[in-house]
């Protein structure tokens, strides 16, 4: 490959970049040793310490709102539920945040969810290059089939299940964890976040 034409072609894209379009995507890929410290990780105080975080946070959400920490916003929408995490504002480094990205993405599958993307996705926006590495999770398909052979509502569990990891200039930004859920005959009602939340943070 001719490494002037890979870069020319590198920068175009980049120029031809929007909000919805990006200049770079790629498959997520973890290396053996990402993997071996991740494993180490899950037996730390670091991971329970960040998991007790944000089931307090969102317990704070709802008995005493004004007692929420700065280090977290709350979504709440009729469609959309979540959390976002702060870099800037907590005291975790860096690889707890990119571990606690991988974690959650693996507690929810354990709740008869697949995984239907892992993603890594670089925009040109006007002040930065913003990078978001992304899990995307739905309901289990199996699920789904049994539902529709026996023609009931389509029951979503929590909804779909979006995962983020965002950089601005390669330094690391916030985390977001979301579910977004349909409201349309063709499906249950969406199971209470607050129990998706108990269910990613137990210990």
């Amino acid at each position: 490959m001719d490494i002037w034409e890979y870069f020319k072609g590198l920068f175009k894209k980049s120029e031809e970049s929007s909000p919805a379009q990006p200049f770079l995507r790629e498959s997520i890929v973890r290396s053996e040793a990402h993997q071996n410290s991740y494993e180490l990780w899950k037996r730390t105080r670091a991971k329970d310490k960040m998991l007790d975080y944000i089931n307090q946070q969102y317990a704070n959400s709802i008995i005493e709102p004004d007692a929420l920490d700065t280090g977290i916003d709350i979504l709440n929408t009729p469609s959309s539920k979540g959390f976002v995490l702060h870099f800037s504002e907590m005291r975790d480094n860096e690889n707890d945040f990119l571990f606690l990205f991988d974690y959650l993405k693996e507690r929810v599958l354990e709740l008869k969810y697949t995984s239907y993307m892992s993603d890594e996705r670089t925009y040109n926006r006007t002040n930065w290059v913003e990078t978001v590495q992304r899990h995307y999770l739905k309901p289990s398909l199996k699920l789904l089939h049994l539902e529709q052979i026996n023609e009931r509502p389509l029951h979503q569990l929590y909804g779909n299940i979006l995962i983020e990891l965002l950089y601005r200039n390669d330094a690391l930004y916030n985390l977001k964890f979301r579910a977004n859920s349909y409201n349309d005959h063709k499906f249950e009602v969406a199971a209470k976040f607050s129990d998706l939340i108990r269910a990613i943070t137990q210990k």
